[in-house]
């Protein structure tokens, strides 16, 4: 494999997981907004 596939795969993986580590992040605050008293701000 070139380093241009390398880099490819990479970056995708990146674009992959970047929003869906955001989206687990997001969900795990809403969970714990829900269970807690919900003073977020």
């Amino acid at each position: 494999m070139s380093e241009n596939e390398v880099l490819g795969i990479f970056v995708t993986i990146v674009a992959i997981l970047l929003p869906l580590s955001f989206a687990v992040l997001a969900w795990k605050h809403t969970l714990s907004g829900k269970k807690g008293k919900g003073n977020s701000g």
